[in-house]
């Protein structure tokens, strides 16, 4: 069954995604990585400066991974919020998590991701965000409207935005869940994540790893 989304609650957040947006995030995640697949090692620091990387956080526990577009995004704000709170019930069932994004715009950012519970890498040129397929090319007539929003391109060249995605990684360094929202006013509802991470043993025990499911715009969008 798949994992059950709800809409995020922003306050003031920015308009719906425009059709070249979902169309080319839809494009992407066809060929994302994929539950089933070994997922791309990394090696970041954190807003605290420390450094994590996969195989080192696989090394104890199962990892959620939460790729989100930045603090200019309403929704990913909210989302990172969501994911603070929920992190003393991800501990308690035996996982962990992190969270990869781009470069804070300022030390004010940089000192809120610090706050939070859970480790929030920064993914300065959003090198492991494309790794994981879990990014478009901004269209140009968006440009100035994501500007004005706060955005600022990864690199001079390329302009690129992530896609908010969760994925749950095994031990082993495979991937067992794998939700990609191409529609960012979405995500896995809280109560399906922890399904997810108590049925991760169950599927471990019965020998099914597998599970994937990509996430298009919600019907009423």
């Amino acid at each position: 069954m798949a994992p059950k989304r709800v809409t995020v609650n922003a306050q003031g957040a920015d308009a719906a995604p425009s059709p070249d947006v979902l169309r080319r995030a839809t494009d992407a995640v066809r060929t994302a990585v994929r539950a089933g697949q070994l997922a791309p090692t990394f090696r970041l620091q954190d807003a605290r400066g420390e450094t994590h990387s996969l195989l080192g956080s696989l090394e104890t526990a199962p990892l959620l991974i939460t790729f989100y577009r930045g603090l200019w995004c309403d929704y990913c704000r909210a989302r990172l919020e969501a994911l603070a709170k929920l992190d003393p019930e991800i501990r308690a069932l035996g996982a962990q998590q992190v969270v990869i994004g781009p470069t804070p715009r300022d030390d004010a950012e940089k000192a809120w991701l610090a706050s939070l519970p859970m480790p929030v890498l920064l993914d300065r040129d959003l090198r492991i965000t494309v790794a994981y397929g879990m990014s478009i090319d901004l269209p140009d007539d968006l440009r100035g409207r994501y500007t004005e929003l706060g955005y600022s391109p990864a690199s001079n060249d390329r302009w690129i935005v992530p896609v908010p995605a969760s994925l749950l990684v095994e031990p082993t360094g495979r991937v067992a869940l794998a939700v990609a929202d191409v529609d960012y006013r979405t995500q896995i509802a809280p109560a399906g994540l922890l399904a997810a991470l108590r049925g991760l043993q169950k599927r471990r025990d019965a020998g099914v790893r597998h599970q994937t499911d990509i996430k298009g715009p919600p019907s009423d969008a």
